[in-house]
């Protein structure tokens, strides 16, 4: 999208972490170059959200909050279970990337571990 000045801006729209495909139309017809996503805690739900939407085009960016003590309340307040990636975080941050071709990192309470599990991909 070219908002003038001859700057180029990419245009993304947020989309739940299990979408209803027919409520979220309005925004797929807004024709972003892609969405991110709220936080993910399965590969089942990125597979899901890729095989409907990258057909089309579009960029698809799951968002995963690191699984550390200090990211519990976090947690908590999304509801997320992230049981099935807190042993191996850097292989479920792989595991995902192989699926959508993106992946943003999140850890608001711990940037310790988040420094330590990059260096681990």
């Amino acid at each position: 999208m070219d908002l003038g000045y001859g700057k180029k801006t990419n245009f993304f729209l947020s989309l739940p972490s299990n979408p209803n495909f027919d409520k979220i139309q309005k925004k797929i017809d807004a024709a972003p170059q892609g969405f991110m996503t709220q936080v993910i805690h399965s590969a089942e739900q990125v597979k899901r959200i890729s095989e409907k939407l990258r057909p089309n085009g579009f960029r698809i960016i799951p968002c995963i909050l690191l699984p550390t003590e200090k990211n519990e309340n976090s947690a908590k307040f999304l509801q997320l279970d992230w049981s099935g990636y807190k042993e191996d975080p850097a292989e479920f941050i792989r595991q995902i990337h192989s699926i959508s071709g993106d992946v943003l990192i999140t850890s608001p309470s711990d940037f310790t571990f988040a420094k330590e599990t990059l260096k681990k991909i």
